[in-house]
């Protein structure tokens, strides 16, 4: 070896262990300093909660109902993170922000392996760590890191089965594992077999026995749980599977019907690196037309990119926390075009390419970060809801705490979210209030400020001796009503 490979992989390592231990502050520093957000996280704890009081980790529910929406693994993982540090917001989201880092890490390993370029790979994976959605994902109690870090893990070990058929073994685990921890969306890494096979023209794991012994090493995962639901719950965990898999694709059970939805909020979200995706796909589009089929990496991760962009678009229910498994293709399409163009660019322009690139890793970096620990000050550069939904979760656990003590009723008026205040108050479900509800008293009532500002709703005299202001903020305000 000589010096100069010594001190390119002496730079190399340097490089990659920067960036690991800025993914670790990313994903674990202040972990636990807020409150569980509505509505997965306050419902995932609530259930884990539940759980945990029962003792029994095998069968879940919520508010003493039982409650098949989600697999258990991500409950398992985080219910041995509180069995150290106890059930704290920060145990909780442990296991989902461990999984960043493990995304992070397996996109590193995918550019290797796809394109045989260490800048590549590391470029891959700091585009990802500034994908700010990802990171502000990952630390919440979500399935949505922790699933695409399996799918990312069964790709790279199908990938790696190509020329070691023994790493397709670990197709059926990472498929399992991804099925174990958000249902059908673990299945998400078979399309992407098919799409590499086309692109690449290879059919020969369909033949191998450590891809079969793979799916069988799945199916023994799977089964005993399954059967384990099927014995407690019967039709109704299978009807309750199946209607939620093609209702959510279906009928908006949930978010937004809104067309172009995600490309709109990549648009305004995902930035700087939206656009730069869109400035190299006409790039590659425009530069490799003679040779784009012999480009076979780049076009299978721009492939799978746009697939689970129309996967996710065409269905009717939308969340912006889904499409988390396009951005780490996304990020090694960028890198595996973007770094072609800057090498011609800096022959032409060396010092304006080396501040544009510098510029732009600034930029991305110091917006995530910004983006993350101080959504507050500047809610606005992440989503609009980004800095409301941690300051509204703040004052539902306050609401919660103060209200936990007495076991009377708990009225909600004009605020959609109550598993937050649901979760810490702890032993009661509120109530929704509409106009015509007619208040039980002595009871707590809980208003939100936009419904008091416009006069949406009032009480007969707020100032009187009946009625006492215990918390206003600035979303919602909680009285205590007495009787008279």
């Amino acid at each position: 070896m000589t010096d100069m490979n010594i001190a390119n992989e002496t730079h190399y390592r340097f490089i990659f262990t920067l960036l690991l231990l800025t993914a670790l502050f990313l994903s674990f520093f202040q972990l636990g300093s807020s409150a569980f957000i509505d509505y997965d996280e306050a419902t995932y704890a609530q259930v884990l909660h539940e759980s945990l009081q029962r003792k029994d980790l095998l069968s879940f529910t919520k508010d003493g109902e039982p409650w098949f929406d989600k697999p258990p693994l991500l409950f398992w993982m985080m219910a041995a993170s509180v069995g150290i540090f106890g059930e704290t917001e920060l145990a909780l989201r442990l296991p989902s922000a461990f999984f960043i880092v493990l995304a992070i890490i397996l996109t590193w390993l995918m550019g290797l392996r796809l394109f045989r370029d260490p800048t590549v790979a590391l470029g891959a994976a700091f585009i990802l760590l500034t994908t700010t959605i990802f990171i502000f994902s990952g630390r919440q109690v979500r399935m949505d890191i922790p699933v695409t870090t399996a799918i990312l893990f069964t790709f790279y070990a199908f990938i790696r089965g190509v020329h070691q058929p023994a790493w397709y073994i670990g197709v059926g685990m990472g498929i399992a594992v991804g099925v174990l921890l958000k249902s059908v969306i673990g299945l998400l890494a078979i399309p992407l077999f098919f799409i590499h096979s086309l692109i690449y023209q290879r059919w020969d794991w369909l033949l191998s026995r450590y891809f079969w012994f793979g799916i069988l090493l799945m199916t023994a995962i799977l089964l005993p749980w399954l059967i384990q639901q099927h014995i407690l719950y019967g039709e109704s965990f299978w009807n309750h599977l199946i209607s939620n898999i093609v209702g959510r694709y279906a009928n908006p059970v949930i978010g937004t019907q809104i067309p172009f939805y995600y490309t709109k909020h990549l648009i305004k979200f995902v930035e700087p690196w939206t656009a730069v995706f869109v400035i190299v796909l006409i790039a590659f589009l425009l530069t490799g037309w003679r040779n784009f089929f012999r480009r076979k990496a780049q076009l299978t991760t721009l492939s799978i990119a746009l697939f689970m962009l129309f996967l996710f678009g065409s269905s009717a229910s939308k969340l912006f926390f889904y499409i988390a498994p396009l951005f780490p293709f996304m990020a090694l399409f960028i890198v595996s075009t973007g770094i072609p163009l800057i090498r011609k660019a800096k022959l032409r322009w060396p010092y304006m390419t080396v501040i544009t690139v510098s510029a732009l890793v600034i930029t991305a970096f110091t917006a995530t970060v910004i983006q993350i620990f101080f959504p507050t000050e500047h809610g606005t550069m992440l989503l609009p809801m980004g800095s409301s939904l941690t300051r509204s979760a703040e004052e539902e656990k306050i609401i919660g705490e103060l209200i936990k003590s007495e076991a009377i009723p708990v009225y909600i008026f004009s605020w959609p979210s109550h598993e937050t205040i649901n979760y810490y108050r702890n032993p009661q479900k509120p109530i929704i209030v509409t106009e015509k509800t007619m208040l039980k008293k002595p009871c707590f009532l809980v208003v939100s400020q936009y419904a008091l500002e416009n006069k949406f709703f009032q009480l007969n005299d707020p100032s009187s001796r009946n009625t006492q202001t215990l918390f206003e903020g600035l979303f919602l305000t909680l009285y205590r009503v007495e009787t008279i």
